[in-house]
């Protein structure tokens, strides 16, 4: 028997390939024919965050999981701490990097892409700013940093010449396009234009155009931040150099809007869409930022994308809008304007699709009634499906529950009439108290107001969806390169108010609605904490991937438990799992399914990290 250390170095970086950084580090301390190349995979990719990786459960033993090999991460403590702590556990680890590339600089030559992700103090900044400065005259392919505050002040203090290996730049403002000539491999522009403000675009700002736009010429892609001002802004200056001088883009990957203005004319008209700037034949991957807040048009402008994409891999599809989309009308309009637009796609053989809603921030629609609701699943667990029946993709739905979550009435089932498993049965009844002691303040009504299941549930959704790595600067479509964050929610604070008022009994015996009983309650000498705490996030979200278990049931035709519920004759399809099944992996609002099938045809599907 041959042993691992005996085969070839190529192989042998194949299989390394799929471990994850833990077991690199093992690996690497059993003998030196594996230390080179682990250090090699440990090395390449690094992402600097808060959130340590979320772990697979070991309760599926088919939940196989290679996302964690992606990526070498440096984080806090796996152990929920404060802020102020894991920052102190980064800074350390941050300097203990730093001090090993010192001894070693051949290590230095291995990395090739740094991530820095999330906002970090001042303290932790400095410390990322002297890795930073290690790289000068190194193989850096990509540096990404997302909080602007701490990627100005890494750029004010650096100089772009020494980094010329660099093929990917963050733009902040218009002058620094001035400088691209000093990056020759440059392939990725990542438009933020954060320091552009509301300054509009000024030819003059540009000291060579006519060289700017050959250097853009032979760009592969290019990132243009959602705001819609400063992306009309960098629309701007693509338009000056391409009637100026001519500019046309050969893009492998583009991210812009699609957006119609509520005070834009009422036929919307889109520059990239609509003339001969970028070669669409050319494009693998896509991300459009959709949207309509135009009432004249009532988003029927979406129905006018047309692109001829014919190498189309990757599509992203984001619901786009200035204002609060807090109707099922506004939200069905746009799925079906999304799902027109990806039938004239699937015949350039898809391999992955995400969609992204923007949902009510505090969960509440004005028409969330059940039959909406079973309306629009149906989109996504029939239509989707039958449209991309003859290709085998990879579907994300990064937010899909909290929108889902706006329909009160079927939360109220996933709640009270759920998942009867023992598990479910002690979590949703602990979710039943924490709805009826805990209140949310409204500020349309400037009142607090009785947590109702919508609102607890998109809470927990919003959550979920901080498992993935996203941000501005991000494609959806990259949302796999990336180790899932070990998220925890503290079941009070939230995006949409103040945090979540514990109420020190049931809300229903308060008796708030009348302003004239002044109720009293019995002082005591010790502070009772609130019961709900981060702790208890991770086996609540294993609680709430039951009723997501469903929705990927009815996905993949596999409803086989129902049968001895029906009657002989009345269902129309038993469902018994061997219907074709269009998708090999599926992310729903923070949950990751692997779907496949039986040797005996039949279709399944495993929860990797919530089984």
């Amino acid at each position: 028997m041959s042993h691992l250390s005996s085969l070839p170095k190529n192989i042998l970086r194949n299989i390394i390939g799929f471990l994850p950084q833990q077991d690199v580090i093992n690996l690497a301390r059993t003998n030196f024919d594996f230390y080179e190349i682990c250090m090699e995979k440990l090395y390449r990719r690094i992402i600097i965050r808060l959130e340590p990786i979320l772990q697979p459960s070991n309760r599926d033993i088919r939940g196989i999981d290679y996302i964690d090999s992606k990526q070498t991460v440096v984080y806090g403590l796996k152990k929920a701490l404060n802020r102020e702590d894991q920052l102190k556990i980064i800074n350390a680890r941050i300097q203990v990097l730093i001090l090993s590339l010192k001894i070693n600089g051949g290590l230095l030559d291995y990395i090739e892409e740094l991530t820095v992700y999330g906002r970090l103090d001042a303290t932790t900044g400095s410390s990322v700013a002297e890795l930073v400065s290690l790289f000068q005259g190194k193989s850096l392919k990509k540096l990404l940093i997302t909080d602007y505050k701490l990627r100005r002040a890494i750029r004010n203090s650096l100089k772009l010449k020494a980094y010329q290996s660099l093929e990917s730049v963050t733009i902040d403002k218009v002058s620094d396009f001035n400088h691209i000539d000093e990056l020759p491999h440059l392939k990725e522009i990542i438009v933020a234009f954060n320091d552009q403000g509301s300054q509009p675009f000024d030819p003059s700002q540009l000291s060579h155009p006519e060289l700017i736009a050959s250097q853009l010429a032979r760009i592969q892609i290019l990132i243009i931040t959602e705001d819609n001002q400063l992306h009309s802004e960098f629309i701007k200056l693509l338009r000056y150099l391409h009637e100026k001088h001519d500019l046309r883009l050969k893009l492998r990957t583009v991210c812009f809007n699609y957006y119609h203005g509520k005070d834009d004319v009422s036929v919307y008209s889109n520059f990239l869409t609509q003339t001969q700037i970028v070669d669409w034949t050319l494009v693998q991957n896509i991300e459009v930022r959709m949207g309509c807040d135009n009432v004249a048009c009532n988003q029927e402008c979406l129905g006018m994308l047309e692109l001829s994409l014919p190498v189309l891999k990757k599509v992203s599809l984001v619901q786009h809008s200035e204002g609060e989309i807090d109707t099922h009308k506004y939200n069905e309009i746009w799925e079906v304007k999304v799902f027109s637009f990806l039938q004239e796609l699937v015949d350039s053989g898809l391999k992955l699709i995400s969609i992204r809603h923007k949902p009510a921030s505090d969960g509440v629609f004005f028409d969330g009634m059940e039959g909406n609701y079973l309306q629009r699943l149906q989109l996504y667990t029939e239509m989707l499906p039958k449209i991309l029946q003859n290709s085998r993709t990879t579907l994300l739905l990064p937010n899909l529950l909290k929108s889902l979550a706006c329909y009160e009435q079927p939360m109220n089932t996933l709640l009270w009439n759920g998942c009867k498993c023992s598990h479910c049965e002690l979590y949703l009844s602990k979710l039943d108290d924490f709805l009826m002691t805990h209140r949310y303040y409204r500020f349309k009504n400037h009142a607090f107001k009785d947590l109702v299941s919508s609102t607890l549930i998109s809470a927990i959704a919003e959550a979920l969806t901080m498992r993935h790595c996203t941000h501005d600067l991000m494609p959806d479509f990259d949302l796999l390169r990336y180790p899932f964050n070990d998220t925890r929610w503290d079941f009070h604070s939230n995006n949409f108010s103040i945090p979540f008022k514990c109420s020190v009994d049931k809300n229903y015996k308060e008796h708030e609605f009348d302003e004239d009983v002044e109720v009293f309650y019995d002082a005591s000498d010790v502070f009772e904490a609130c019961p709900f705490s981060s702790n208890m996030f991770r086996p609540v979200a294993r609680a709430i991937s039951h009723y997501v278990n469903d929705i990927v049931r009815t996905v993949i035709s596999l409803s086989r438990g129902d049968a001895e519920d029906m009657e002989i004759g009345t269902s129309k399809d038993l469902n018994d799992g061997g219907a074709p099944n269009s998708f090999g992996i599926l992310l729903l609002n923070g949950f990751y399914y692997h779907l496949d099938r039986e040797t005996n045809g039949t279709n399944y599907f495993s929860n990797i990290y919530d089984a």
